[in-house]
């Protein structure tokens, strides 16, 4: 439960703002509290690489069980 990495998540405070905003509904409600989208988002496991030599020799991602398994579940009462 301690930060081990960062990413650039918007361009912007207010882009920022309603990436969050999503992250939460989806994390609360599920996927079908989701806005739908002209194009869905990238499954980089299944991505259909062509010219990018990195990320076709990169290894596919992979989560610990664990924490893959606390990611898709709610949290306990206790927490």
């Amino acid at each position: 439960r301690k930060v081990v990495d960062r990413f650039h998540f918007a361009h912007d405070i207010q882009q920022g703002e309603m990436y969050w905003a999503m992250a939460q509904l989806f994390m609360q409600q599920g996927p079908q509290a989701l806005p739908s989208f002209p194009r869905p988002p990238r499954d980089w496991n299944n991505e259909k690489i062509r010219f990018n030599l990195a990320r076709r020799l990169a290894p596919k991602v992979h989560w610990p069980e664990a924490i893959d398994l606390e990611s898709r579940s709610a949290p306990s009462m206790h927490d």
